[in-house]
């Protein structure tokens, strides 16, 4: 069994189960999850390895590569997003693109990179600004 540690709020008890039966499962060797709501802290758990000999564990500010993965994350959001009407799919590319040159200076758009520097705006539930991260 793979020790879990961090916060989770109970309403997201399901989150940490699911989290724990891919590190029991060997799906995982280690991981990290952490879910934010109105800029408050819901989930932030960590467990598992770092490496696949299981010597080094996983802890609060273990850090990796990411790769991609962002690219899917992005997606899923902009399809709820979409999906609940906050969102016009039909929007051009230029448009988009706007957005996030916006962003850059304040404005609403998810996540911008510049060089190396990756900066994230939050958003209300409404999909309002509220500041970047």
């Amino acid at each position: 069994m793979s020790r879990i540690e961090g916060k989770c709020s109970n309403e997201f008890a399901g989150v940490k189960e699911a989290f724990a039966k891919n590190l029991n499962s060997g799906e995982d060797i280690g991981a990290s999850a952490a879910v934010f709501i109105d800029g408050e802290p819901v989930v932030d758990i960590w467990g598992g390895y770092f490496d696949e000999a299981r010597t080094r564990p996983w802890d609060r500010d273990t850090i990796v590569n990411n790769f991609s993965t962002t690219k899917t994350m992005t997606a899923l959001c902009a399809l709820i997003l979409a999906d609940r009407g906050g969102a016009r799919s039909e929007r051009s590319s230029q448009e988009v693109l706007a957005g996030i040159r916006r962003c850059k200076q304040g404005a609403r758009y998810g996540q911008t990179f510049s060089g190396s520097h990756l900066r994230t705006c939050r958003l209300d539930r409404n999909g309002h600004s509220r500041g970047h991260l």
